[in-house]
């Protein structure tokens, strides 16, 4: 069960991947948020996962410099800039909070090829895609 989880993971990885490779304009920052909606989070290896996509961006020109993985009850930041990956515990509310904002961002407007939601902080730009 666990396998299956992961190819279904690395596969939406590498398919966002491609699509930041062909469809987006170069930002500063990239980041990619996933939810992966696992049937029992404690089949989440989220090591494995982190070292796949880190050694999958290597071969691209352009990376997610974040990559979040929504498992429900945990969100797991992998931060590529400092190689590290760090567990967010999430109060009992977040799921239906975070599934509407993430809904109302899907139907709020027409999304073409290559449009992504772009964040202003300081002076950094920060670009997230949402899936």
């Amino acid at each position: 069960m666990q396998q299956d989880y992961l190819s279904k993971a690395k596969y939406r990885f590498d398919r966002k991947l491609e699509k930041l490779n062909a469809n987006y304009i170069h930002k500063h920052y990239n980041g990619l948020y996933l939810f992966l909606h696992p049937t029992d989070e404690n089949d989440i290896d989220a090591g494995a996962l982190f070292e796949y996509m880190r050694y999958t961006q290597e071969k691209k020109k352009m990376r997610f410099d974040r990559v979040f993985l929504n498992c429900v009850k945990t969100i797991y930041v992998c931060n590529y800039e400092n190689n590290t990956i760090e567990p967010i515990v999430l109060p009992p509310n977040a799921e239906n909070f975070l599934n509407t904002e993430a809904e109302y961002l899907r139907n709020c407007c027409d999304w073409k090829d290559g449009t992504a939601l772009e964040m202003k902080r300081g002076d950094e730009n920060r670009v997230y895609h949402v899936q």
